[in-house]
């Protein structure tokens, strides 16, 4: 095999995010199906989409609707989901034009349901004098990952209302005393 040294790469570099609301999370992480948004040199000239670009998964993952040119240099990949029984975790994006390639890993993470959505939360004290959070919300499930500062909570339960209980940090409670 004889390979040819090149000074520059065509696609040097891809980020791809997913929006809840507006808020961008990166990578993407998408319930099956989507729109996933990437960005990087080469993969849109002029405002539109680069000739010959091609974008794959390694890992099984959601079918590719289209391909579209957002905002002049981004790109919107509009998916549909595969499989109803795929399975989640990550998936690694490959960018390719007929001379060059780009694999973004951990590039798209499908998961099995909706972000939670958090209405309200109300600071409270437990029978035994634990303080507490109660949170209210759209897809809080019992495998539902909460964070308070960047330190994972304790799920205590969930109420008669669906709302789910959990147990304030020490360093947390002065700043939430009900």
């Amino acid at each position: 095999m004889t390979l040819n040294r090149r000074t520059a790469y065509s696609i040097p570099s891809v980020t791809a995010q997913s929006f809840f609301d507006q808020t961008a999370v990166r990578p993407g992480y998408l319930n099956g199906g989507g729109t996933l948004v990437a960005y990087g040199a080469g993969l849109t000239t002029n405002g539109s989409l680069t000739a010959g670009l091609t974008v794959n998964f390694l890992g099984g993952s959601p079918s590719l609707q289209a391909i579209r040119v957002y905002n002049g240099s981004y790109l919107a990949l509009d998916l549909v989901p595969g499989s109803a029984f795929f399975s989640s975790g990550p998936r690694h994006l490959v960018f390719s034009l007929p001379t060059d390639i780009f694999v973004l890993p951990f590039g798209l993470n499908l998961v099995q349901s909706p972000p939670p959505n958090i209405v309200s939360v109300t600071p409270g004290v437990e029978s035994n004098g634990t303080r507490s959070l109660t949170v209210a919300g759209v897809a809080l499930f019992s495998d539902t990952k909460f964070e308070l500062d960047g330190v994972p909570a304790n799920l205590l339960r969930f109420d008669q209302a669906g709302r789910a209980v959990v147990q304030l940090h020490t360093r947390l409670r002065r700043a939430c005393t009900p």
